[in-house]
């Protein structure tokens, strides 16, 4: 009891609340991303600043995403490299009058990246209720549960709603009941959980 009580768990399930500046896009010129020290990482499909650089006063901040560069969307670290390899050759191209004149000459126009203000990096707007991380959480306190009696199950685990304490409850006792039942009923009960943990959304 004092072991299982004394490790109680909170579980918060709310709707997502604007972050101020959060998504806030600005611009930057293509340079600035080669300056000495920055690293630049990749989550998935989206591009943020790791580490700012040793020097200098660089606009950018932790966990900003690079969003585009001269209107490309950037997917990878990779389209940074090619970015900048083009941007390097159009540079060292003959000039000639034509060139010159071109729209796309990327020396008269320099290349914009535009990047978005994300303080806390790119989180996700999946409810909780759909995470599969959260709903392992709720796991753990649903067998905490089942190893107390039913009217203490409220002693390890506290909920900010009903509907998710009712979710730990129903878990907690299914797990029980199932474990009272014999080995053959605690694995049908654990594979209707592995099937809930599989509906879940990782991202």
């Amino acid at each position: 009891q004092i072991y299982l009580q004394a490790d109680a768990v909170l579980h918060v399930d709310r709707k997502t609340q604007p972050i101020r500046d959060d998504r806030r896009p600005y611009t930057i010129p293509l340079f600035a991303l080669d300056e000495e020290g920055l690293v630049l990482a990749a989550a998935g499909s989206w591009v943020f600043v790791a580490k700012l650089p040793d020097f200098g006063t660089s606009p950018l901040e932790l966990f900003d995403i690079v969003e585009s560069i001269g209107g490309t969307k950037v997917s990878s670290v990779q389209d940074i490299r090619d970015a900048r390899e083009r941007a390097h050759q159009a540079k060292e191209k003959p000039k000639s009058s034509f060139w010159c004149a071109s729209s796309c000459c990327m020396e008269d126009a320099m290349v914009q990246v535009r990047m978005l203000r994300c303080p806390f990096g790119n989180y996700s707007n999946v409810p909780a209720g759909e995470k599969g991380w959260v709903y392992l959480e709720r796991f753990a306190s649903m067998v905490k549960g089942a190893m107390v009696p039913e009217d203490q199950v409220r002693n390890v685990a506290f909920c900010t709603s009903e509907s998710t304490m009712n979710e730990i409850m129903d878990g907690a006792k299914r797990l029980r009941t199932a474990a009272q039942g014999g080995q053959k009923r605690l694995a049908q009960a654990l594979q209707f959980f592995v099937e809930q943990v599989e509906s879940k959304k990782f991202a």
